[in-house]
C-alpha cells in the first residue's frame, strides 16, 4: 500500500489489504499468547536455580519477547533485569508475594500509530462558497489580463532585465485564464436565465451588503473545521505529526500463572486438562484406584478444569481480583470512625427539597426539627475501604540505533482513544551516558519513547556538488547535526557524521531515496519535511511552482554545476529562489571565489550582480548575463563545452535519485 501511488488503489482493494493486516495482526497475537502458556505451564521444570523463577528470553530479528514467571514469591524481591536487553522492571510488594508473571515483547516497528488520526497530514476541506467566489473573481480579472498580456507582449523587448517583480502575478493571472476561459460559455447561459431575477432581487440584496460591511470576517470552513479537531485533542494526547514515537513499541502485560505440576509419589499432578486425561485414565481401571490416588471428591472433577487461554491481570483492578492471587494490599483510609452516614442523610434531605403545604409541625414552624423515631432513620451508609496500589517501576535501555537530541519521553497506547498519551507516569530520570530511561507507572500496556521530529529543523546551510560521472556529495548542516549524503547512480548512502555510533547501522549502506529517508527518521534524524511541518517550525514561505521547477533544473545540472544555500534567499521574497551556483568538474572542495548568485522566479532566471558578502539584496542582473526561462537553460548557456557534455551524458537514473533527494529535504524552504 506505501508503494503505490495515491489513487491507484481501489477502495474495495484497500479495505481488504487493511483487514489482511488485522487477520495476520491478530494470528501473530494469537501464536504469541499460546506459546505463552506453555512456556508458563512448565515454569517449575524451567525455572533458575539460582532464583527460583521463570527466566526466558526469545528472540528473533524483529521481536523479543522476554518472559518472567513469580515462582519463589519473595517478599524481598527488588527488581529484575533481562540480562542483554536492557528492561528492568521493579514490583511492588503486593505483586512481588502474588502468582503473577510478566511479560514483555519489544518490537523493532511501530505498528500502532498508524491507528491514530493524527499519524497522517490534515487534509484541507475546501469551503465550497469562497471557492466559488474565487472563481467570480478570476473571471472578471481573466478580461484584463488578456488585454494586458497583448501590450506586454509588444513591449516585452524593452522590458529592463532587473523588471521581474511581477513575474509571480502575472503567471498566476495567465494560470487563472484557462478556467476562465473553460467556464464563460457555461457561465454566459446560466447569466442570462438568471439576469431577469437578479434584477427583482438587486435592490434587496445590495441592502443586505451593505448591512454585513461591517460585521467580522468569519473563519471558512475548513478553517473551524481544522480548530475544532485541534480542540478535541486532550493536553496529554500526543500530536504524531509534531512528534515521532522512535524504538518500537514495548508491550508490558501482568499474568496470571496457570497452576504448576506437583510431584508427588512419582506422578506429576497438574490442574486443568492435563488432570482430565489422568481422570480418565484412571476410571477405566476403577474408581477406587482414582480415590486412593487422589483423594478427591466426585464432584471436584467439575471444578477443577480452568481455561487454558492467557489470563491478563488488570492493575490497578478490583481488589478481589488481587486478593485471588494472594497479593496484600494497604488501605489509604482506615475503614473508623466514619461520620458521613449523618452527613449523607442530611444531604439526602436537602436533595429531597422543601416539604409539601400541611406537613410542617409547630416545631417546624418555630425553627425546631421534629425528633424521628429510630426505626425511619437513615441506616448509616457502608464504608467502601480505598486500597491502594503501588506503581512499577521500569527502566528501558534506549535502543543504539536511535539518536535522541533531547531527553525523550516515555508513551502510552490507549485503546479507548487509539491514540499515544504522556499521563500515567512519575518519577521520568533519563541518563544520557548510559541512555537509559527510567519512570514509574501504575499501569500495564504498550509503551514507547517520543522524540520531536523537528529538532533539526530549519537547516543552517547545504552545499551539493558533483563528483565524476553520476556521482554527487550532499551536505546538510542542520539544526543539531551535519550529515553527509553520497549519491551514485541509482543509490545512495550516508557517509558523515563518524562520531554518532547510532548511525553506525547506516554508514555506507547504499539503498533507494526512499528508504534512506525512512531509515533516518527511524533512527532519530530527520531533515526531511512534512507538508504541514510548517506548522512547527519557522520556514521560508516560497512559491511552490517556482521551487520544484528550481530543484529540477539543479538535478539536470548537478552533473557539472555545485549548488549551495544563499542568505539572500529568505530577503528575496516569497516569489523568488536564490542559490549559489557554480561549474565544478573536478572532485573537490568548491573555491569560495566561483560562486556566483542566481535567482528563480516561475517565470524566468538570472545571473545577479550582488555575491553573498554583498551588504544588501538587489535584483540587478550582473553585466553581461542574459535572462532565460528557467536554471537549466541559464548555467548551461553560459557553460563550457566538457560540462554541458558531462551534463547531455549523465545517466538519467542518477538524474531522478538527485532529484528526488533534493525534493525531500524542501531547502529553499526550510533553510
Amino acid at each position: 500500500m506505501s508503494d503505490t501511488p495515491e489513487g491507484e488503489l481501489s477502495e474495495a482493494d484497500v479495505g481488504r489489504y487493511r483487514q489482511t493486516i488485522r487477520d495476520l495482526q491478530e494470528l501473530l497475537s494469537y501464536k504469541l499468547d499460546e506459546a505463552t502458556v506453555e512456556m508458563l505451564k512448565k515454569a517449575t521444570a524451567e525455572a533458575d536455580i539460582e532464583s527460583g523463577n521463570l527466566q526466558k528470553i526469545s528472540k528473533l530479528d524483529d521481536v523479543t519477547v522476554m518472559l518472567w514467571a513469580n515462582l519463589n514469591k519473595n517478599p524481598r524481591f527488588k527488581s529484575f533485569e533481562f540480562p542483554g536487553e536492557g528492561f528492568t522492571f521493579e514490583l511492588p510488594k503486593p505483586l512481588a508475594t502474588a502468582d503473577v508473571g510478566i511479560r514483555v515483547i519489544k518490537t523493532a516497528f511501530d505498528h500502532l500509530s498508524p491507528h491514530c488520526r493524527t499519524f497522517y497530514p490534515r487534509k484541507k476541506k475546501v469551503d465550497k462558497s469562497a471557492a466559488q467566489e474565487e472563481e467570480e473573481k478570476e473571471e472578471e480579472e481573466g478580461t484584463k489580463d488578456g488585454e494586458e498580456g497583448e501590450k506586454e507582449g509588444e513591449d516585452d523587448d524593452e522590458k529592463p532585465l532587473d523588471a521581474d517583480a511581477d513575474d509571480a502575478k502575472s503567471v498566476a493571472s495567465g494560470r487563472k485564464s484557462a478556467v476562465s476561459a473553460a467556464g464563460s460559455t457555461r457561465e454566459k447561459e446560466e447569466g442570462e436565465n438568471e439576469g431577469k431575477e437578479g434584477e427583482e432581487k438587486g435592490e434587496g440584496e445590495e441592502g443586505e451588503e451593505r448591512e454585513g460591511e461591517g460585521e467580522e470576517k468569519k473563519p471558512t470552513t475548513a478553517e473551524a473545521e481544522e480548530e475544532e479537531e485541534l480542540l478535541e485533542l486532550d493536553e496529554d494526547v500526543i500530536d504524531l505529526r509534531q512528534f515521532s514515537p522512535l524504538g518500537g513499541v514495548m508491550y508490558l502485560e501482568l499474568l496470571q500463572l496457570p497452576p504448576q505440576p506437583v510431584s508427588a509419589r512419582g506422578w506429576s499432578i497438574v490442574e486443568g486438562s492435563c488432570l482430565s486425561a489422568y481422570l480418565r485414565q484412571f476410571c477405566s481401571l476403577g474408581g477406587v484406584m482414582y480415590l486412593e490416588l487422589l483423594q478427591l471428591p466426585p464432584q471436584l472433577v467439575c471444578e477443577i478444569f480452568v481455561d487454558e487461554s492467557l489470563q491478563r491481570i488488570a492493575y490497578p483492578g478490583e481488589p478481589e481480583d488481587l486478593k485471588k492471587l494472594g497479593a496484600t494490599l494497604t488501605l489509604a483510609t482506615p475503614p473508623e470512625e466514619k461520620p458521613a452516614a449523618k452527613e449523607t442523610s442530611q444531604a439526602n434531605m436537602l436533595l429531597e427539597g422543601p416539604p409539601k403545604e400541611g406537613e410542617k409541625g409547630e416545631g417546624e414552624q418555630q425553627g425546631e426539627q421534629p425528633e424521628q423515631p429510630e426505626a425511619d432513620a437513615a441506616p448509616p451508609a457502608p464504608v467502601q475501604p480505598t486500597y491502594i496500589t503501588p506503581p512499577v517501576g521500569v527502566t528501558i535501555k534506549l535502543p543504539s540505533t536511535v539518536a535522541f537530541y533531547e531527553e525523550p519521553q516515555p508513551a502510552r497506547w490507549s485503546w479507548a482513544g487509539k491514540h499515544w498519551r504522556l499521563d500515567g507516569f512519575t518519577d521520568i530520570k533519563y541518563d544520557e551516558e548510559n541512555k537509559t530511561l527510567s519512570f514509574k507507572t501504575n499501569t500495564f500496556g504498550l509503551l514507547t519513547v517520543i522524540q520531536d521530529s523537528h529538532l533539526n529543523m530549519p537547516f543552517q546551510s547545504w552545499e551539493i556538488r558533483p563528483r565524476g560521472n553520476n556521482a554527487a556529495l550532499f551536505t546538510i548542516i542542520a539544526a543539531i547535526v551535519e550529515l553527509e549524503i553520497e549519491i551514485k547512480d541509482d543509490r545512495c548512502c550516508l557517509s558523515q557524521p563518524e562520531d554518532t555510533p547510532e548511525l553506525d547501522h547506516l554508514r555506507k549502506k547504499w539503498m533507494a531515496p526512499k528508504d534512506l529517508v525512512k531509515a533516518l527518521r527511524a533512527s532519530g534524524v530527520n531533515i526531511f519535511p512534512e507538508p504541514d511541518s510548517s506548522k512547527f517550525v519557522s520556514m521560508t514561505k516560497k512559491d511552490e511552482e517556482a521551487e520544484m521547477l528550481t530543484y529540477r533544473c539543479m538535478a539536470m545540472t548537478l552533473p557539472a554545476f555545485a549548488f549551495s544555500w544563499s542568505k539572500w534567499n529568505a530577503e528575496a521574497g516569497e516569489d523568488r529562489i536564490v542559490m549559489q551556483a557554480a561549474e565544478h568538474l573536478e572532485d573537490e572542495p568548491v573555491n569560495e571565489d566561483d560562486w556566483c548568485c542566481y535567482v528563480q522566479s516561475v517565470r524566468r532566471a538570472k545571473k545577479l550582480k550582488i555575491n553573498e558578502f554583498s551588504e544588501e539584496f538587489s535584483v540587478d542582473h550582473a553585466e553581461g548575463s542574459e535572462l532565460r526561462s528557467n536554471m537549466y537553460h541559464m548555467l548551461t548557456d553560459s557553460a563550457s563545452e566538457k560540462a554541458r557534455e558531462r551534463i547531455q551524458a549523465a545517466s538519467y537514473k542518477f538524474l531522478h535519485c538527485a532529484g528526488e533527494l533534493i525534493r525531500a529535504t524542501r531547502l529553499f524552504t526550510y533553510s
